[in-house]
């Protein structure tokens, strides 16, 4: 079965169907287009092609990304947001945790614990440190 020259108009996605015939599985579809980027009509066999080159798909991802970027320039200055650290909102936090905190290592915390400079509880394998006793720390 082969349909002939059929020619329907979309016009408002550009589109212009120029010939549709049947043979087995695969489509032969042949539609004229118009490239959104230099203008010129080119045939495709796909509805989804918006270029008629790799260079002019090249090109206009390139402008689009420079849009954007000019887009967030024009935008102005955008607020730093502060950064939330959850650590600071542990009352007891383990030994990593306070390392991280106080910014020393883990051995130097345990010397801390064993000199009594500062207290910790164990519960089973879990150490872990007030954090009251980490603030007395730095008012005493």
């Amino acid at each position: 079965m082969k349909i002939g020259r059929d020619y329907a108009t979309y016009s408002n996605i550009g589109l212009h169907v120029a010939t549709l015939s049947y043979k087995g599985m695969s489509s032969n579809i042949r539609i004229e287009k118009t490239c959104l980027f230099c203008s010129e009509i080119f045939i495709t066999k796909t509805t989804v092609t918006k270029y008629c080159s790799d260079n002019c798909a090249k090109r206009a991802y390139k402008k689009r990304k420079r849009q954007e970027k000019l887009q967030v320039v024009d935008a102005g200055p955008q607020p730093i947001p502060k950064e939330h650290n959850p650590l600071q909102d542990k009352e007891f936090p383990n030994i990593q945790e306070s390392c991280q905190l106080l910014g020393m290592s883990r051995w130097t915390l345990y010397r801390m614990i064993k000199t009594n400079q500062l207290k910790a509880a164990k519960f089973g394998r879990r150490t872990i440190i007030m954090k009251s006793d980490i603030n007395k720390l730095f008012h005493s």
